[in-house]
């Protein structure tokens, strides 16, 4: 259960700078930036972890 809410908090994080980032070019920031920013990451980082750890074999 950790993990997954070190998962959350490490996509959380890494949304925020990506908003950031955005306001600062200008662009607009609404919540289904952040929202799709953060399951884009949690998506990528579950599937570099399913990789490396091979189905459990």
């Amino acid at each position: 259960m950790s993990g997954l809410i070190l998962l959350v908090f490490i996509a959380v994080i890494i949304a925020f700078f990506y908003t950031r980032l955005r306001g600062k070019m200008k662009l607009p920031v609404a919540g289904k930036h952040w929202k799709t920013a953060i399951i884009l990451i949690v998506l990528v980082l579950l599937i570099s972890w399913a990789a490396t750890h091979n189905g459990g074999k």
